[in-house]
């Protein structure tokens, strides 16, 4: 894709957006964790584990016994959403350890976004993004070839696919941008400046390099010169409550090969978060209360993207 190209994508953003988005796997849970509005979730393929990080990077084990976590989401009364790719089931865990399968049938799950009080999940083995109800209804919103990465924000999808990242609009208009390397996961912030809504996209592939995508539709390297071992997991770090600005737009990358989360400032300075395992997705817990659920949505006409 030409920069023209992408900057009139990045523009046709700016009326829309997409939630955060989590997938994992099935579970035992591992005790009553403690967690709170900022903390950090992240998969572990290899243990086929879920764990919860604090502020501080101090971690307790969620829940073990999956098979083979992927994304996951975390909504503000702490219920826990994973995919679980090896029985294609999506599972909901309570803040009491509860457990239960939202869903089931998913080929290969493996992305998962909060889509306002419903999921969108990235179903690699079907070449399908479905979204699934609170009741645990599963309508396909859209073809494309072996998703990995979805995030749902502000009515755009972002969808990270072979070697690029599409994006639908509201009005189901596609774009791509073609980043010369597979593509794994994708997160996305919004910021106003200016009175304007710009909005930032983070991509990681499996050369090593994470791309920033700039409201102006600029792809950079971030950070600029940083090579990761296997880059997966992309997380932005919310507010954890009103008024909190500490480490607020932060950005975490689960290096899995390195058994790292690492994060960086908006100027892409480094510290390591924490080690452990095979860090694979990553979700914050949300600071506000989810939205109730509205009537189910009319299903948007079926849409397809092929490569």
């Amino acid at each position: 894709m030409s920069l023209h190209h992408s900057r009139s994508l990045l523009a046709l953003l700016g009326r829309t957006g997409l939630a955060s988005c989590a997938v994992a796997a099935a579970f035992i849970f591992a005790g009553q964790a403690a967690a709170a509005p900022g903390d950090l979730y992240a998969t572990d393929l290899t243990a086929n584990a879920v764990y919860i990080f604090a502020n501080d990077g101090t971690v307790q084990t969620f829940a073990t016994g999956l098979d083979q976590p992927q994304g996951v989401v975390v909504d503000a009364g702490a219920n826990v959403f994973v995919c679980e790719a090896g029985s294609g089931d999506l599972l909901k865990f309570t803040s009491d350890g509860t457990k239960s399968v939202l869903a089931s049938g998913f080929a290969n799950p493996i992305g998962i976004s909060f889509d306002g009080a419903y999921f969108l999940v990235a179903e690699n083995g079907a070449d399908a993004i479905t979204r699934v109800g609170p009741d645990g209804s599963k309508t396909p919103v859209l073809t494309i070839t072996a998703p990995r990465g979805v995030v749902a924000k502000d009515g755009n999808t972002f969808v990270t696919h072979g070697t690029s990242l599409v994006i639908v609009a509201a009005d189901s208009s596609m774009q791509e941008i073609e980043l010369g390397s597979a593509t794994r996961d994708v997160a996305v912030v919004s910021e106003t400046v200016n009175g304007v809504l710009e909005e930032t996209i983070i991509v990681s592939t499996d050369s090593g390099i994470v791309n920033k995508i700039l409201p102006d539709g600029t792809i950079v390297q971030f950070p600029l010169g940083t090579t990761f071992d296997t880059p997966n997991g992309i997380a932005f770090r919310p507010a954890r409550f009103s008024g909190d600005e500490d480490g607020v737009g932060n950005i975490y990358v689960a290096d899995a090969a390195a058994g790292e989360i690492l994060e960086f400032t908006k100027a892409g300075v480094e510290e390591t978060f924490a080690s452990v395992g095979n860090p694979n997705f990553l979700a914050f817990e949300r600071a506000t209360p989810s939205p109730s659920p509205p009537p189910s949505p009319s299903p948007s006409p079926l849409r397809t993207r092929s490569r």
